[in-house]
């Protein structure tokens, strides 16, 4: 379910948990999520029930994706609950000497060896899906298929219904009761992880479990899902799943003299142990570096996408264009390599299973051949005129999938608001019922429009070019005429004969989702599917999608993307074919008239109508149908559904993460002034930077720490030379995490209280070395102790003249710019680097205000730069209209009034850094 999850499964998120939080960036406990989350559960538990509902306002689902998305008081309050991640462990001198003992130089040697094992995991997890799904719907389907060719209405729908019920109930259970972190096909939350966003319980071993269980379950309910959406989080899980004991072994250590006798028993093994474990440890320790664990994280989830499409070059497009925000060339290899290994791993375990079943006696006769998803035999002539439907279904799919955006976001946006105002065991049951409902009425639905449609006779004749393609299969439902299907041919060529008659209705529903797809790309079947069939299929996929989206099960909705297209899309091409027919033209002489066709074109444009992804949209049309011969005319479609639907909505899953209110940074800032983009070059960072910013000093007290701690929340504090009368400059900034696992550590024992300074404490009666206190933070999750040892401090005397020297712990590769640099270049440095903290510094070198990454949303950038020009241009010009003038006009009154008002700002940047 693509929506949040209840106020006690929030609280119990901010649990300290190490899924993707690399060494030295753990988030501490209590943060300001903490704070606010559990103050208001305990002291207010009707404040998420008080919280008032906005379904319609201006920034609510519809909205140009220009626009930026403006959060509510309440959505604020829960953006605030998420931390920051940053790529790169803190540069500090005990990190270099951890790093200079054990990984002094870096090998490619064990990255390509994961990339390898992900690619081939994906390619076997894909595999066992796709086969458990079809081993029981091949279990299910003949009891179906007697009730349908029978025409027993009654019997049909209870087993129908019954058995989807059965399993999307379960599926729900585990996503409600189970697992909660399983809900929905997680996309949101991972393109938020590889952002920099902190979301816990996502990337482990249990979620991998039960989201392999849960997904498959709710392909089999024949809710209009798919598994797609599951299996690139899937893929992003592997590779911190396998990280996971080499990051740990990396930690270990071992003493150099415990196997020096030769005469102890087992020593020759246990040396030979430690030389092996001490030739890998260098390599191992580089997995424990946030950038790495991302990149393997990319490039799962990229492996994810190629496995369950078959289609390698989709699935490094979609990793480049959706999920990284740090792209480069080296990862592009990578990444194809282990897509590549997924779909080749998928395709040889598909030809062991095909040639097994065939009872093919020797491995050397197995018969290899390569079958795209959704293959097209017939191929068919193109003209220039195609251009033309070609834009029109690039429109109308861009409409459509604006219209199923902002629908799914409504039903999702109350059932989340909904759920919230009541109680936990109120709200889970239902969560289950609402899938239980959901079902029911597709199902029910779904047996009632049976006798709308008669059956339609046919005798046709298919061509495969390759045997192991998947033909049309049709269905029949009360026929009096028995429908004959046989194959002749051989292992290059088969010819599929088709005689009798079949339902439409029966043929659209009682198929998997794929092969509905299937069945209307095929070529040269204009006569197979009436429109009224398909407009009502198109009416309930569209609806039933939108719903089942935001149901408690784990699964996405790519392949429902795909089948909403093809459905309209085969509307239009059956409607032009039978306009030309009516005319009296000859549809066949034009060639690029074909159902078939304008299915693909459909799908092309509503998969990127919602996606915006228009190079993954035309790539995955390539490969899945194999026919390049309409890559022109897929382009077209793309580019205008692309176009149109940004003038109404954002993408699905950038608006899911808006209502998430995850604070994701986009691609690219752009502000606006009155549907003008504003050039945010005539800005500087001072316009948006938080101050005051509370500092540390580079000696500083265990007393002080301490009230640091328990008087702000902030997740890292600036170092400073100097003392309290004077400071003299930044030296760098240290964590949050690391100042409490300092404290924690504290040994008190032979310190003499009355010796000053660095006599008092220093690192090596710290007894904490960087392999230990960025590794494990277990002790973080005991925040009671925390705060009991944090108030012995504050109120025992002796500590109030203990020194702890900061030194070893400062970051000194912290970024900091002045205060007149460029805002719009601070955004890319922040956004590009992994940035969790941007020092602002003056002249001097003292620090006088603190970037983050809420500090750069594009809502909060986009109030303060409208303030300021308002504030501006009412100084300037009085009541001068502003609308007649252009944004670069404004930009450059604005820049001129604020460069006359340096001046006399400095006294006010005196006082601000006395208060620093």
């Amino acid at each position: 379910m693509e929506q949040d999850q209840s106020k006690e499964e929030i609280a119990e998120e901010f649990e300290i948990n190490n899924d993707f939080v690399t060494a030295g960036q753990e988030d501490t406990f209590p943060s300001r999520s903490q704070v606010f989350l559990e103050t208001k559960i305990n002291e207010d538990p009707s404040f998420f029930r008080s919280q008032p509902i906005s379904y319609f306002s201006k920034g609510k689902d519809f909205q140009k994706s220009k626009e930026v998305h403006q959060h509510t008081s309440y959505e604020k309050k829960v953006l605030n609950t998420f931390e920051s991640i940053p790529t790169y462990p803190c540069h500090t001198a005990v990190y270099k000497a951890w790093l200079k003992k054990n990984s002094p130089f870096k090998s490619n040697g064990e990255s390509w060896l994961f990339i390898s094992i992900i690619g081939i995991l994906m390619g076997i997890i894909a595999f066992s899906i796709k086969l458990t799904v079809e081993k029981l719907y091949i279990f299910q389907h003949p009891i179906m298929e007697t009730y349908v060719k029978r025409g027993e209405v009654v019997r049909l729908w209870f087993y129908y219904c019954s058995m989807s019920c059965f399993f999307s109930v379960i599926a729900s259970f585990i996503v409600v009761y189970v697992c909660p972190s399983t809900a929905g096909s997680g996309m949101p939350e991972l393109m938020a992880i590889l952002n920099g966003v902190a979301v816990r319980k996502m990337l482990s071993i249990k979620v991998l479990f039960w989201k392999i269980l849960s997904s498959s379950l709710s392909i089999l309910s024949t809710l209009p899902v798919g598994f797609e959406g599951p299996m690139i989080h899937i893929g992003s899980m592997v590779p911190t799943i396998l990280t996971a004991p080499y990051k740990c072994c990396a930690n270990m250590s071992v003493p150099e003299n415990r196997y020096a006798n030769d005469n102890v028993e087992g020593s020759r093994v246990s040396r030979f142990c430690l030389r092996m474990y001490t030739r890998i440890r260098s390599d191992l320790c580089r997995l424990r570096d946030g950038r790495e664990r991302q990149v393997l994280a990319c490039i799962g989830a990229a492996s994810g996408v190629a496995a369950a499409l078959n289609a390698p070059i989709t699935g490094l497009c979609f990793s480049m264009e959706e999920m990284s925000s740090q792209w480069n060339n080296s990862l592009t290899w990578q990444t194809f390599f282990s897509c590549i290994l997924a779909c080749s791993t998928t395709e040889l375990l598909n030809i062991i299973l095909s040639n097994y079943e065939k009872q093919v006696p020797h491995p050397i006769d197995y018969t290899v051949t390569e079958v795209p998803l959704f293959d097209t035999t017939e191929k068919l002539r193109t003209g220039i005129s195609s251009v033309v439907p070609a834009i029109g279904i690039g429109i109308i799919g861009g409409l459509l999938a604006s219209m199923f955006i902002a629908m799914h976001m409504k039903i999702t946006r109350f059932k989340k608001y909904t759920f919230e105002r009541l109680n936990r065991q109120t709200g889970n049951a239902l969560k289950i019922l609402d899938t239980f409902i959901i079902t029911v009425l597709f199902t029910t639905i779904v047996i009632l429009i049976l006798p709308i449609q008669n059956c339609r006779t046919i005798q046709h004749t298919q061509l495969q070019d390759n045997i192991e393609s998947k033909p049309m299969e049709l269905h029949a439902y009360a026929c009096e005429a028995k429908l004959q299907v046989s194959v002749q041919g051989n292992n290059s060529a088969s010819t599929v004969s088709l005689k009798g008659e079949y339902h439409e209705i029966a043929t659209l529903f009682f198929n998997t989702w794929e092969q509905l797809i299937r069945n209307l790309f095929t070529r040269r079947t204009h006569d197979f599917f009436s429109v009224s069939a398909l407009s009502l299929t198109l009416g309930i996929l569209f609806l039933f999608s939108s719903f089942a989206g935001s149901a408690s099960v784990s699964a996405g909705l790519m392949i429902p993307q795909l089948a909403i297209g093809a459905v309209y899309g085969r509307i239009l091409g059956q409607s032009f074919y039978n306009l030309i027919e009516i005319s009296g033209g000859d549809p066949v002489r034009w060639g690029w008239v074909d159902p078939g066709l304008f299915a693909m074109l459909g799908s092309a444009s509503f998969f990127a109508g919602t996606s915006r992804l228009p190079i993954t949209s035309v790539i995955m049309m390539i490969e899945m149908t194999n026919d390049v011969n309409f890559v022109f005319l897929i382009m077209v479609c793309v580019l205008t559904s692309k176009f149109i639907g940004d003038q109404f909505t954002h993408s699905l899953y950038h608006s899911l993460i808006e209502l998430k209110c995850m604070p994701f940074l986009e691609p690219e800032l752009r502000i606006y002034w009155e549907d003008k983009r504003v050039n945010l070059e005539l800005f500087e960072v001072g316009d948006v930077m938080a101050e005051p910013v509370q500092c540390v000093r580079v000696i500083e007290t265990v007393q002080n720490l301490a009230e640091v701690l328990t008087t702000s929340q902030h997740g890292g504090y600036p170092v400073v030379k100097g003392s309290e009368e004077a400071v003299l400059g930044l030296i760098g900034i240290i964590s949050r995490m690391e100042i409490i696992i300092l404290l924690c550590n504290l040994d008190m024992e032979d310190v003499d209280l009355d010796v000053y300074g660095l006599r008092a404490i220093d690192i090596e009666r710290l007894h904490t070395m960087y392999s230990q206190y960025s590794r494990d933070p277990k002790v973080l999750k005991n925040y009671e102790a925390i705060n009991k040892l944090l108030n012995i401090y504050l109120l025992d005397a002796r500590y109030k003249d203990l020194y702890i020297n900061l030194v070893p712990y400062v970051d000194t590769s912290t970024f900091k710019i002045t205060k007149s640099f460029s805002l719009e270049r601070s955004y890319n440095i922040f956004r590009q680097m992994g940035l969790r903290h941007l020092v602002v510094v003056d002249d001097d070198n003292q620090v006088i205000g603190m970037i983050t990454r809420k500090d750069l949303l594009g809502s909060e950038i986009e109030k303060k730069i409208h303030h300021l020009i308002k504030h501006s241009m009412n100084r300037t010009f009085g009541a001068y209209d502003h609308r007649k003038d252009n944004i670069s006009g404004i930009s450059v009154v604005i820049h001129e009034a604020e460069s006359n008002e340096r001046i006399t700002e400095t006294e006010d940047q005196q006082q601000r850094v006395s208060t620093v």
